[in-house]
């Protein structure tokens, strides 16, 4: 009788703490305990690939922090706090906050599974950290593959700290099956972030085999501060809306203070210049190196000493450079 009276207060102490006696509890760790950690106990507890990182003041007082975005979907922000060591010393630790993805509903099934391949759950490709809104607070910016309409998403920051999906009604729909590259830079030299995305194109599965049903794999959103509209075929032609690229950049090439637009393909690289609110083609004949995954190295003064410290995303991991991995080969772009 004992026995049962002692198996029933454990029950009851399990129901009403909200548990069941068969649901996991997540274990306490650097990314959830709400503590503050030195940077190198978060980075290690990191588990998902990194895709990106980046320095900013993500809670808005004045201090810099980190955020970083991984592969599985999740946003960290690593807000900095002064804090003393065992000496008395004063130092910078860490608290994580994570940051609520966007909501991306999953594709309705197919009406012919024969004839295309099966929907997946959408997936988060690349993602970049800008201010996209000139607000002076920095943006997240999002790609996903297997989304039903726009694969791109924005979550805004703002004044207090926080972010939220400001998507709807400023992004137009794209019809993009798989995203490849997603990048920020004034196109058109407004003032105002654009988005530059690419892709390789979709393909629809037949019984004859995979058939490419639309070519177009490059898209140029630009940003009248406001709204984005794709004005890729407008700017740059038709040609340059279908072609493979390695990598897109934007900038003053041609040192005219108007900025130019690069692409590096393996059939041609093109140096587009504008003249107009147009941009022309020709071949580009200077070297230019490839850069297509951005927000990949930062630096922070981490230990309070007056010295910043280089991190870097390295095998997809966010690692603070030291002496003794200052020689670690770093993967090259298309690794």
């Amino acid at each position: 009788m004992r026995k049962k009276n002692i198996i029933y207060f454990f029950l009851s102490l399990l129901m009403f703490s909200g548990l069941r006696a068969d649901e996991p509890v997540e274990p306490k760790s650097a990314l959830n305990d709400s503590q503050p950690h030195v940077l190198s106990e978060i980075l290690q507890a990191i588990t998902d690939p990194v895709m990106c990182i980046a320095r900013t003041d993500a809670d808005n007082d004045g201090s810099d922090d980190i955020v970083l975005v991984t592969l599985n979907n999740k946003i960290l922000a690593l807000l900095a706090q002064e804090s003393l060591d065992f000496d008395g010393n004063k130092t910078i630790s860490f608290i994580v906050k994570p940051v609520t993805p966007p909501v991306i509903p999953k594709p309705p099934e197919k009406t012919d599974p024969e004839l295309t391949p099966p929907n997946r759950e959408p997936m988060l490709v690349t993602a970049v950290i800008a201010d996209i809104n000139n607000d002076e607070y920095d943006d997240i910016i999002l790609a996903y593959a297997g989304t039903e309409s726009s694969p791109v998403r924005i979550l805004c920051g703002n004044s207090n700290g926080e972010y939220s999906d400001e998507s709807e009604g400023i992004l137009p729909h794209l019809d993009i099956a798989a995203p490849a590259l997603l990048k920020t830079a004034d196109v058109d030299s407004d003032g105002n972030m654009d988005i530059i995305i690419t892709s390789f194109g979709r393909a629809k599965v037949d019984r004859f085999g995979v058939r490419a049903t639309s070519q177009k794999k490059i898209y140029v959103l630009i940003n009248d501060g406001t709204v984005f509209a794709d004005k890729t075929a407008e700017l740059f032609g038709e040609d340059f809306c279908n072609k493979m690229v390695i990598d897109i950049q934007a900038g003053d090439f041609n040192s005219d203070n108007i900025n130019d637009v690069v692409i590096l393909s393996p059939e041609e690289s093109m140096l587009y210049t504008s003249k107009e609110g147009e941009f022309t083609g020709c071949k580009l004949e200077t070297t230019v190196k490839p850069h297509p995954r951005v927000n990949q190295e930062m630096s922070m003064d981490i230990n309070n000493d007056g010295k910043e410290e280089p991190i870097k995303i390295q095998g997809g991991k966010a690692v603070v450079i030291t002496e003794e991995n200052a020689d670690t080969p770093e993967p090259g772009y298309g690794d």
